[in-house]
Formats: structure tokens, C-alpha cells, sequence
């Protein structure tokens, strides 16, 4: 009651210049502030909202693509798997006779080359027999075989796990995926007696185009393994991507969200057949520069608005203070020394009406 007491004794003793601009200022700004506000709130929903569900698009896209690769890969793998040449080379032991040891490795690598020639996407592919017989043919086009890169013993272990399945096994470096495998192990038609392994080593450059094509309006895409390794990155920024860790807690199959501690917009889709995720990503300043530029419009339009506003009325606030200053002089001329004040009588409002008043009670 007290403080009330004081906001109230410090209003009344305001001149009415003070008050007139005072409630001004409070029809003006407060107005103007919150419309502002709003506006601002608005078009950074709308700009969320639409980046969100077109980021959704984008990745739903690079999922199609990637689940159409995959299952071109395993419908290679499959067609290896019953191809009788390579099967009877896989159950029948060495030969003896060099020539029908080279006649077969004659025919399994001509079967792989064919399938090489007409694939861009597979690198090299690999049989190998229960016996250590390696069958494998490469792409010329490219440095470095299967038979250097393959790290046989844990390609092996991880497709047995998959007992006869395909299976992927990322070899990488700093988390960074620098060679990607496709095996599975072949098994005996009739004993289910474990005869070879199938691997076939993807150009993993080829993956890059999932998302070729696509507008340049989405930079920001990686392609992660299920212990989170970079597969494959489409990133026009500076390095790869802000913080790989971060990725790791997106649990759910797909979303989208803001994510302020990479300080973007974070959309993920998972490729059912791999778990793979698909993540694409918007930097926050990038997703709602429009946002921020319609910001500052509205902050000079106030600023301007303000201005305008405050200049004239200042101009009425003195069309009202002025007289009124006036007849306060002219009152206390009077109250000195008990002369006759005239003041100007010439409007014909309230003012008028009081300096005509004024004037007659003078004389």
C-alpha cells in the first residue's frame, strides 16, 4: 500500500506534458512490442515446421534409395550363392590337376567380373573356400584388393553371427567407415556344413549418390552405422559435422527436433534392412536467417514508427500544454500584484472558452 501510495503522490505530481507523453508511449510501444513479438513467434513456428517436414521428405527420399541398393546387393550376393560353379568348387577339394584347379578359378572369376562390369557400385567381390582357396577378382579401376584390405578372421566371426544371412561389417578409422563390406557365409545345400565365405567389398563412394540430385537447400547429411561411424557425409560447412556423440541419442526409428547443444535442426530416418541412420541437419542460424532478418525489420519499423509517432504527439501534447501554461502565468501575474491579465480568446474550444473566462474575472 505504501509503494502504491508512492507510484500514485509521483503520477499526480507529473506536469501533464509528462502524463500526455507518458500515455502515449504506453498505446504505442506496448502495442507494437507485443505485435512484433508475435510476429516473430509466428514465422519462426512456420519456418520450423516447414523445414521440419521438408527435411522429412529429403530423408524418406535417401531411404528409398539406400533400401533399393541394399537390396540390389543382396539379390547379387543371392544369385553368387546358387551359382553352381562356385558352389561345386566350394564342396569338391583341391584338385590335384593344376589345369582343373585353373579352369575353376577360371570360371568362378570370370562369373564375379561379369557381375564387376556391370555393377559401379561393387568394388571387389571374394569367395573363399573352408579350405583357404581364394577366388576373388577387383576392379582395375581402383588401388588396393580384397585380399589386402579384407580383415578375413572378423569379417568371418561377424557373418556367422548371421548364420548364412548377409551381413555388413564397417572397417574404419577414427570413426570415419574407410572400407564397407557385404558377407555371408555359404553353407552346404544338403549337410548345412559351413564351405566358404561370400564378401563383396562396396565402392563406398558410390553411396554418395543417395542424396545426389537432391536440392542444395539440405547441405547437411550423414549417413551413420549402428555403432555410429560415418558412412557417408554431404557437408558444404566447416568439417565433417559439429559432434558426432551427439547423434548417438537418437534412439527412435525417425524425427525431427532442435537440438541446442549442436545448435541446429536435427532430422533422422533408420534403413530398416542395416539400422543405418540417415541424419540430416540445419544450423540454427541458417534455418531461420528469414526469421532473424524479419526480427530487425520489425525492430527498425518500431524504432521508425516510435519516432513518427513521438514527434507528433509531442506536437498535440503541446497544443494542450502550451495554453495551458499560459493561463497558469497569467494566473499568478495575477495573484502578485493584482493587475489585469488578458489572454488571447480566440479558440473556440475549452481553452477558449477558459482564457475568455480568465480574462473577465481579471478585469
Amino acid at each position: 500500500m505504501i509503494l502504491k501510495g508512492k507510484i500514485l503522490k509521483f503520477y499526480r505530481d507529473l506536469s501533464i506534458r509528462k502524463k500526455l507523453l507518458f500515455a502515449f508511449y504506453i498505446q504505442i510501444i506496448i502495442p507494437m512490442i507485443f505485435m512484433g513479438f508475435l510476429s516473430y513467434r509466428n514465422s519462426e513456428a512456420t519456418i520450423k515446421r516447414i523445414s521440419m517436414n521438408y527435411a522429412s521428405d529429403i530423408l524418406q527420399m535417401i531411404e528409398l534409395r539406400l533400401t533399393d541398393y541394399i537390396a540390389n546387393l543382396t539379390v547379387i550376393s543371392q544369385d553368387l550363392l546358387y551359382d553352381k560353379g562356385i558352389y561345386s568348387a566350394l564342396t569338391q577339394k583341391n584338385a590335384e590337376d593344376p589345369l582343373v584347379n585353373y579352369e575353376i578359378e577360371s570360371q568362378i572369376s570370370n562369373t564375379i567380373k561379369k557381375i564387376i562390369l556391370s555393377r559401379p557400385e561393387i568394388q571387389s567381390i571374394a569367395i573363399i573356400s573352408s579350405d583357404g582357396q581364394f577366388y576373388y577378382t577387383d576392379d582395375n579401376a581402383t588401388r588396393g584388393g580384397i585380399r589386402e584390405l579384407l580383415p578375413f578372421r572378423n569379417v568371418l566371426d561377424k557373418a556367422r553371427e548371421y548364420g548364412g544371412k548377409v551381413c555388413w561389417y564397417m572397417d574404419s578409422q577414427d570413426g570415419v567407415v574407410k572400407n564397407l563390406f557385404l558377407a555371408r557365409v555359404i553353407y552346404h545345400q544338403d549337410t548345412f556344413e559351413e564351405i566358404g565365405l561370400q564378401v563383396i567389398l562396396v565402392r563406398k563412394n558410390f553411396i554418395d549418390t543417395v542424396y545426389q540430385g537432391l536440392t542444395k537447400s539440405m547441405q547437411n547429411i550423414v549417413i551413420l552405422s549402428e555403432e555410429h561411424e560415418i558412412i557417408a557425409s554431404r557437408n558444404t560447412g566447416e568439417g565433417l559435422i559439429p559432434d558426432i556423440s551427439s547423434f548417438g541419442s537418437l534412439q527412435q526409428e525417425k524425427g525431427s527436433r532442435i537440438d541446442r547443444t549442436l545448435d541446429a535442426m536435427i532430422s533422422h530416418t533408420t534403413v530398416k534392412d542395416t539400422g543405418w541412420k540417415v541424419i540430416a541437419y540445419v544450423p540454427l542460424r541458417e534455418l531461420f536467417r528469414d526469421a532473424y532478418a524479419l526480427r530487425w525489420n520489425i525492430i527498425l519499423l518500431c524504432a521508425v514508427t516510435v519516432v513518427i509517432l513521438s514527434l507528433f504527439n509531442l506536437a498535440i501534447a503541446m497544443s494542450f500544454v502550451n495554453p495551458i501554461n499560459r493561463l497558469v502565468k497569467g494566473m499568478k501575474m495575477v495573484q502578485q500584484d493584482n493587475r489585469v491579465v488578458q489572454l488571447d480568446d480566440d479558440r473556440a474550444d475549452e481553452m477558449g472558452f477558459l482564457n475568455k473566462t480568465f480574462n473577465e474575472m481579471s478585469k
